[in-house]
């Protein structure tokens, strides 16, 4: 039995039945066939599943047997990757969204797995570049959400 597990699974239940109860005070719109709290109602369903599942496997599982040795290059990209993503934060709207996406893509990537090769950095690239293109055709284009151009010009953005 891994009481770890176990616990996040209860604490995540408990957050997601109090969020839960708060999508019913949201504003329902009368001519919105879809209301506002439909969506988050289903990820909170998802996390209780999800959590209902780790409790199982918690439950199911041997007893953690303790680590001599603690790791701790593990906490520093972890370190690491909170501030790549606060630096992301702060360039996004300055520089734009496709070339602060793409460099978040490539310094992520790096963080979590520090592969140095050309062949490794090519892909993560092309990986990028096409991560970007599908999220400003999703958000931008079928969702209609104005991204930020940055240091780009406007008229490259549909």
């Amino acid at each position: 039995m891994n009481k770890k597990d176990i616990w996040i699974g209860v604490i995540f239940i408990l957050i997601s039945i109090f969020l839960f109860r708060e999508t019913f005070t949201f504003y329902i719109s009368p001519e919105k066939v879809a209301e506002p709290a439909l969506w988050p109602r289903i990820i909170l369903g998802l996390i209780i599943l999800l959590s209902l599942g780790l409790i199982y496997s918690g439950i199911k599982s041997e007893p953690e047997k303790k680590k001599e040795k603690l790791d701790r290059f593990g906490d520093t990209r972890v370190g690491l990757a909170i501030l790549v993503t606060l630096i992301f934060l702060g360039i996004f709207k300055p520089i734009g969204f496709a070339i602060s996406v793409i460099l978040y893509f490539l310094a992520i990537t790096y963080v979590l797995e520090p592969k140095k090769d050309i062949k490794t950095f090519a892909i993560r690239l092309i990986q990028a570049i096409v991560l970007t293109v599908v999220i400003h055709f999703v958000f931008g284009v079928a969702l209609s959400v104005r991204l930020p151009h940055g240091i780009l010009p406007k008229k490259w953005f549909i």
